[in-house]
């Protein structure tokens, strides 16, 4: 075989079995990790529909026992009317209901919303009727049928009402149009195929079997049964008899939501396989037809090359062959300048070296016959030689020997040395393995770094808590990286560029389940030497998830005990009211006195437990801002004028001192709100005498306001602990209001939570002044943070989400035509239409001339709907006010054009003219 042909044949072979290797890892690959991609997407999508679900049917369960417990309705007392207009009132409260009916023990309906059937005994099969009166059971939504009064298909809720010896005399009956259910289930990509089943696969909801609902099963219902076996969700490869196709369906049991346990539905989501795999079945197809290009290109190549190659290679050989055979005239004519040419040449300065080389072997023949006769000669002056330098040599010998003893003596002192530094060695090794072992031993993680960043000590109990085995080799790179991954990077970075002692509690395992997550305490201070110079970082870690537990566990607790609390209060309080009103009747002047402490003994009750869930959410990360531009000066005005008849109650003077005109900031301005009453309240409540003045002025850093009073003042023990929670100063036994000592935590964290500060300056017995600073954010700052926390909160629940960015321009041109105030009124009409547009509850930050939105879970189809609709308000607005300014409109959708804020906000900038 030649050579040119066994080179294609073997590189050939190699680029085929790499081309179909590596187009088969990527096609398989690809599908995985698409399949896998699909499911995910797909059960989340499921899940969050089914939640929704859930989440309404829980309020509807929640809604019928208020109903039924509602003081009027469950009185045996009240006429029909009443009933009714109660009932009424509900329906126009919340208006999801068709209708609501109240029956008496007999079935009979004492009153309807609709009006239809009052005064009838309801003679029909109701088993909702039968659960709340016979088995006195809430019904919720278990039976689903079309009624036979509004003849349209509903769901029903019923609830037994009880009177006030726990005897059933009636039920509540609710009826809910089914649409409702529709509305929720149909929240997906059109294109998918869904449906709803009750626990016997009867179809609720189907968006390709309009007909067959309440009639016909799901097809596959035994399948999704066996598939489901106790489990919340699941997934299965249907074929479909009809279309001759096969699907990928993702079902969602119902779990129900708090103490409504559901009604074991199920929703279900059908994708063509076909569809779901197109794009790897594409990438399939390019990647075979450039593999076989590639093939055929590099055969051709490599054949061409490999003749190239050979032809010098044969010449070389003949011409070797000749000058074996003693024709040193030999020559090969080979022009490339690469390796052959390089070895042609050489063959060609071999043939003349050889024939140089025999000329030089003749002369050398004659030279050395000559030099063998100077040779003898030359001997015998050696042998002179030889003797003089053997006399020289034992002189040299003498010598060395006294050398030698010098240096015995040197070694002798060089090894009494050695002695003292190995018995000095073996002092600090003992030392130093003490200190090893009490580090090792040490509860506490410790760390140690030098001045280059090089690990001194990393203790078992560091591992432990960082992850890291007790075997594994750490570097510094290594434990970089550990301690970017828990947020601890950036402290060590300050704690050696600052030199300075730096606090921080990071968490372990962030994304890992609540139990298994752990918190330490970092300490790090930097190691110095005698001369007060840095040699080092050393790190404390203390494991605190069991204060960390305990903590949440406290917060979970009042929390859950403070929402208990809110319904029956609410009822105790609707019910005083009632009696109050003399709704039931009338009362005498002592019962309505000693009704109105109880009312605002209930009222009081609810402040502390509204406090106690705000100083919760606070403590669990979970205080929500509803920030808007405010003027802090007018917010101040109102606080001033809500209070004057209290002070007025206690001889107090209210005096205010406020800087010029308007001072807008962005804030919640509820919030700020309640910390300004906290801090007015407390004043007024330990000043007898003088007066309480609330000031607000402008700071080069942002806004102080400040509340001082002329009242009993703090004494200088108790200012540090005036924000612990729980903390009471100058209270005084006897009658008067009393709080619970958290209104000034509460306080704090409201201001800290705005990037603020808040301090207190006092004296005993002469007063008390509170102030804190709230900062002014820049225009381009309101849009970062705004965006920043709205992009914080998608990716923690791991959602996606669009940014839409609508800016305003052209006022310079209308500056004699508009007035400022006019100008603000447009701006206000322009963000009540781009608010509808958007159809969300998510709030809208107007900043200057700008609207911003993010939308959590807004997909790109949908947010293409979003757009539409504010282009067309906008121009309808524009062209009804003739007004010529200029309207950018933008959006960027996460994580599809952007993964980080700063992108967003520069894709969604880049937006198109609405009238250009």
């Amino acid at each position: 075989m030649k050579f040119p042909l066994k080179i294609t044949i073997l590189l050939g072979s190699i680029i085929v079995v790499a081309g179909v290797g590596i187009s088969y890892f990527i096609y398989s690959f690809q599908t995985g990790v698409l399949k896998k991609q699909i499911l995910f997407r797909l059960e989340e999508d499921a899940f969050h529909i089914m939640d929704k679900l859930d989440r309404m049917l829980f309020e509807r369960f929640s809604d019928i026992q208020v109903f039924a417990t509602c003081p009027v309705i469950s009185s045996r007392s009240v006429t029909a009317k009443q009933i009714t207009d109660r009932l009424v009132e509900y329906k126009h409260q919340y208006k999801i209901y068709a209708s609501l009916s109240f029956f008496d023990s007999d079935r009979v309906r004492v009153a309807d919303t609709s009006g239809l059937g009052v005064g009838q005994k309801y003679r029909g099969e109701a088993p909702w009727l039968d659960e709340a009166l016979d088995k006195g059971v809430v019904s919720a939504a278990t039976y689903v049928r079309v009624s036979q009064n509004l003849k349209i298909p509903v769901f029903y809720f019923a609830a037994p009402v009880k009177d006030d010896n726990g005897n059933i005399f009636g039920a509540v009956v609710t009826r809910i149009p089914v649409t409702n259910i529709y509305e929720i289930a149909k929240l997906i990509v059109e294109a998918f195929v869904v449906d709803l089943v009750d626990k016997d696969g009867l179809l609720l909801y189907s968006s390709y079997n309009r007909k067959g609902i309440f009639k016909d099963n799901l097809s596959d219902w035994e399948a999704v049964k066996r598939s489901l076996s106790g489990q919340m969700k699941g997934n299965l490869i249907h074929y479909d008899e009809f279309s001759k196709k096969e699907d990928i369906v993702v079902f969602i049991h119902e779990a129900g939501f708090l103490d409504f346990k559901g009604n074991d539905w199920t929703y279900l989501v059908h994708v063509p396989v076909e569809i779901a795999f197109k794009p790897a079945i594409q990438l399939r197809n390019k990647v075979v037809t450039v593999i076989f290009v590639i093939i055929f290109l590099a055969l051709l190549v490599i054949y061409v090359l490999s003749k190239r190659i050979s032809k010098p290679i044969a010449q070389l050989k003949e011409a070797a062959v000749k000058v074996g055979e003693g024709r040193l005239d030999t020559k090969i004519e080979v022009l490339s300048k690469d390796e052959i040419g390089d070895l042609a040449f050489s063959f060609n300065k071999m043939t003349e070296d050889l024939k140089e080389s025999r000329f030089e072997l003749l002369r050398e023949k004659s030279s050395l016959e000559k030099a063998k006769t100077e040779l003898d000669g030359w001997s015998k002056t050696l042998e002179t030689r030889v003797e003089e330098r053997t006399q020289d040599l034992n002189q040299s010998q003498e010598a060395t020997l006294n050398m030698l003893e010098d240096l015995e003596k040197v070694r002798d002192e060089l090894q009494e040395t050695n002695d003292h530094l190995l018995r000095a060695k073996s002092e600090i090794e003992r030392f130093s393995k003490s200190m090893e072992s009490m580090v090792e031993s040490m509860v506490e993680g410790v760390i140690m770094l030098d001045e280059e960043g090089k690990i001194v000590v990393f203790n078992p109990k560091a591992r432990q808590m960082l992850g890291v085995g007790l075997d594994e080799e750490i570097s510094r790179r290594i434990l970089d990286s550990t301690m970017r991954r828990i947020h601890l990077l950036d402290a060590l970075s300050d704690c050696i560029k600052k030199k300075r002692y730096c606090l921080k509690e990071v968490v372990v395992g962030d994304n890992e389940p609540l139990e298994n997550k752990r918190f330490l305490r970092c300490e790090m201070s930097p190691v110095k030497n005698k001369d007060a110079a840095i040699i080092g970082v050393v790190i404390v870690l203390r494991d605190i998830t069991h204060e960390k537990e305990i903590d949440r566990m406290k917060t979970e607790f009042i929390s859950t005990v403070s929402h208990e609390l809110r319904t029956p209060l609410s009822i105790l309080k609707e019910g005083v009211s009632l009696v109050l009103d003399r709704i039931p009747g009338q009362i005498n002047d002592k019962q309505e006195k000693l009704l109105s402490t109880v009312k605002s003994n209930i009222e009081r009750l609810g402040r502390i437990i509204n406090d106690l869930l705000d100083i919760s959410k606070m403590e669990a990360g979970k205080l929500e801002l509803k920030k808007q531009r405010v003027d802090i000066v007018a917010l101040a005005e109102g606080i001033v004028a809500s209070f004057v008849s209290k002070a007025k109650e206690k001889n107090l003077i209210l005096k205010k001192a406020f800087s010029g005109g308007k001072i807008s900031i962005y804030v919640d301005s509820d919030r700020i709100v309640q910390a300004f009453t906290n801090l007015v309240n407390n004043a007024i409540k330990f000043t007898n005498t003088g007066y309480i003045e609330i000031s607000v002025k402008r700071r080069a850093d942002g806004v102080e306001c400040s509340v001082a009073d002329t009242g009993v003042g703090i004494s200088k023990e108790d200012i540090p602990k005036v924000f612990d929670k729980f903390q009471q100063f100058g209270r005084t036994a006897g009658g008067g209001e009393k709080g619970t000592g958290l209104g000034l935590a509460i306080t704090k964290e409201i201001i800290e939570a705005h990037k603020g500060k808040i301090w207190v300056e006092s004296q005993w017995a002469k007063g008390t002044k509170f102030t804190f600073v709230l900062p002014v954010f820049k225009g381009e700052n309101l849009v970062s943070e705004y965006v920043s926390n709205a992009l914080g909160a998608a990716q923690s629940r791991g959602k996606e989400g669009t940014l839409i960015i609508a800016s305003v321009s052209g006022f310079d041109k209308l500056k004699k035509k508009i007035s400022p105030a006019e100008k603000e009124a447009m701006f206000e009409r322009l963000k009540e239409r781009f608010k509808n547009s958007v159809r969300s509850s998510e709030e809208v930050l107007r900043c200057d001339s700008e609207f911003v939105v993010f939308l959590e879970g807004c997909s790109k189809k949908d947010s293409l709907d979003v757009r539409k609709r504010i282009k067309e308000s906008f121009r309808d607005y524009l062209q009804e006010e003739k007004i010529a300014v200029k309207i950018k409109l933008g959006m960027a959708l996460y994580p599809d054009d952007a993964f980080d804020r700063e992108g967003l906000i520069s894709k969604a900038k880049k937006g198109e003219r609405l009238n250009e």
